[in-house]
């Protein structure tokens, strides 16, 4: 019975954890600059987190590329990311 559990509890753990890491508040913080206009910062930021390997921070930086947001517009970029 409680190898069932297990994994269940493991996975509610993790993903408790992965709600309040400081790359989430970082990812928050550059949508939070993207939607008030700011988007050099959110530029930055998302390309930080994308480096790390942030799958939806990638998205949005290819957008940023594509749209010229913050950055010179480049579809090459956009498409890599």
């Amino acid at each position: 019975m409680w190898k069932r559990r297990i994994p269940a509890m493991l996975l509610a753990a993790a993903l408790g954890f992965a709600g309040s890491s400081p790359v989430m508040a970082d990812f928050e913080s550059a949508v939070a600059d993207l939607n008030s206009g700011n988007y050099a910062a959110s530029f930055q930021e998302f390309t930080r987190l994308s480096e790390l390997g942030d799958a939806a921070a990638q998205v949005r930086l290819g957008w940023h590329y594509e749209q010229g947001l913050g950055t010179a517009p480049d579809r090459a970029l956009a498409l890599r990311w």
